[in-house]
């Protein structure tokens, strides 16, 4: 299974900075992880953060190891 490290500003029941997160499903626009919740959700592929939220910032990258 592929594995994405989350790199940005932590949110609450959502992303972790520096954590990797197991690739439940992906598309051309978004990857779907189970997040700190413990639940499956989507998030964007080109800036993953806190759904409604403004000014932040996040990207994916590899996981390596």
């Amino acid at each position: 299974m592929t594995k994405l490290l989350y790199k940005g500003t932590s949110f609450a029941n959502g992303l972790t900075n520096g954590k990797a997160y197991e690739v439940e499903d992906m598309n051309q626009f978004c990857v779907s992880v189970i997040d700190d919740s413990g639940e499956q959700h989507f998030y964007s592929k080109v800036n993953p953060c806190e759904f409604g939220s403004i000014g932040m910032r996040g990207y994916w990258a590899e996981a390596v190891g």
